[in-house]
């Protein structure tokens, strides 16, 4: 197999010729903003790929991240930006992740669960 140039590389991302990025504005680690200007590193990233694909990008955002996953899936965005996940690797590719987020669980103070040793 030979690697593609860049324009059969923009071709196969962005068919439109422009690239369109679902960004999930719901999670404020990955992205901010409003509908009209988000930010964050969702959005840079997203910049950045159609910069190197000398193509325009168009951000189409989502307050949740299975409606940005949906958006793709469908054929409505060419590239978004999700948790891995075993079950949706059987329908898009992942990149090596950008980020890891660490998740945790809270509880009030007085309830009688506790840490397991």
């Amino acid at each position: 197999m030979t690697p593609m140039d860049a324009d059969e590389l923009a071709h196969d991302l962005a068919p439109t010729g422009v690239l369109r990025a679902s960004i999930n504005l719901g999670n404020p680690v990955l992205a901010q903003g409003t509908l009209d200007e988000p930010s964050g590193v969702t959005v840079e990233l997203a910049r950045e790929v159609a910069a190197r694909l000398a193509l325009p990008v168009q951000f189409i955002c989502f307050d949740a991240a299975r409606k940005s996953y949906t958006a793709m899936a469908e054929g409505h965005a060419d590239l978004c930006f999700l948790a891995v996940d075993p079950d949706r690797e059987k329908e898009v590719a992942f990149s090596t992740p950008y980020v890891h987020i660490e998740g945790v669980y809270a509880a009030p103070v007085n309830t009688p669960a506790r840490t397991r040793r």
